[in-house]
C-alpha cells in the first residue's frame, strides 16, 4: 500500500479510501518504407531482416492507436482498451 492514502466521504456519508493503480499505456506508431523486390514474400523477408539489423527504425510519429490497462496494485493487468 502506499503511503499517499486519502480518506473521504461518500454521498451517504461513509468514508472511503482511495487505492493505488498501476497503469500501463501503450502506444502503436506507423512508418512507411519502400523497398525494391521480385514478390511480396521476398520484400517482407526483406523488411525484417533490414528491421533485426537496425535498417529500418521507426522513428515516433504518427500514433495509430492508444491501449490503457488498469489494474489494482499488486493485480496483473488483464485488459487493454483503446482510449
Amino acid at each position: 500500500m502506499s503511503f499517499f492514502m486519502y480518506k473521504f466521504r461518500n454521498a451517504k456519508g461513509g468514508i472511503y479510501q482511495m487505492k493505488d493503480f498501476n497503469i500501463i499505456i501503450e502506444e502503436h506508431i506507423t512508418q512507411g518504407f519502400l523497398l525494391s523486390a521480385k514478390s511480396w514474400e521476398e520484400a517482407e523477408m526483406l523488411a525484417k531482416k533490414k528491421y533485426d539489423n537496425g535498417e529500418l527504425v521507426v522513428t515516433p510519429g504518427i500514433v495509430t492507436a492508444r491501449l490503457m490497462s488498469v489494474a489494482e496494485e499488486g493485480m496483473d493487468h488483464q485488459d487493454f482498451r483503446e482510449f
